[in-house]
């Protein structure tokens, strides 16, 4: 890590993707609420939809530390060196040539037909998931179906995230130091909170993919 820019990048991206993963269960999967490196997953595989989003490349990253393989990425090819050589993913389908709706087969296909039981979404796709996410209930569906959905407000200041909030940023420092964890890349963007709004339009369109951008608010225009 050279920078406060890329610095800024991890509190928020980064706690997003940890607390769902890692935090103890009701608050999360649980899978490793202490940091500790004798747990691994070896050989189950994982999948992260949107892993080019700021939040879905820590989520590689983290299945990459549990040693989940394959790791199993969709998102857009052009992304696919810096996924699979500096992150971790083992696979990335191009999300411009798979519609989603066939991301099934197209997994199924990786893994040989062994079951993915741990995904990570990093995107809303559908304006149902968008309301469920707001007022915090999962799916119904999938827990009928005997999936566990887990949702996360990425504050871990707050309960019932303290817990497991304080045993991350103890334990993330060195991670960073060892290179198991990295800062997304960044864009710095130039005048301060007054090129906030300049750049919106830009996010909207999609012009912004795989990295974060970044702004100095004590720069004046």
């Amino acid at each position: 890590m050279e920078s406060y820019a890329e610095a800024s990048t991890i509190p928020l991206a980064f706690t997003t993707a940890a607390i769902p993963l890692l935090a103890a269960n009701p608050v999360g999967a649980g899978l490793n609420p202490t940091f500790d490196p004798k747990i691994n997953f070896e050989g189950e595989p994982a999948l992260v939809i949107a892993g080019g989003t700021s939040v879905g490349q820590f989520a590689i990253q983290i299945y990459k530390y549990l040693k989940f393989n394959p790791i199993i990425v969709y998102a857009s090819s052009k992304h696919t060196t810096y996924l699979t050589q500096t992150l971790g993913a083992t696979h990335v389908v191009d999300r411009s040539t798979i519609p989603l709706d066939n991301l099934p087969e197209e997994v199924k296909r990786i893994t040989k037909d062994k079951p993915v039981k741990n995904i990570y979404v990093a995107q809303v796709f559908t304006p149902d998931a968008t309301e469920k996410s707001e007022d915090g209930s999962p799916d119904a569906d999938a827990e009928a179906n005997g999936k566990k959905v887990y949702g996360v407000f990425a504050s871990p200041s707050i309960e019932p995230n303290r817990e497991f909030g304080l045993e991350m940023w103890k334990r993330l420092p060195e991670l960073v130091k060892d290179g198991i964890i990295k800062v997304t890349r960044v864009e710095l963007l130039p005048g301060g909170l007054a090129a906030v709004s300049d750049a919106l339009p830009r996010f909207m369109n999609g012009g912004v993919s795989g990295v974060k951008l970044v702004f100095n608010p004590q720069e004046v225009a």
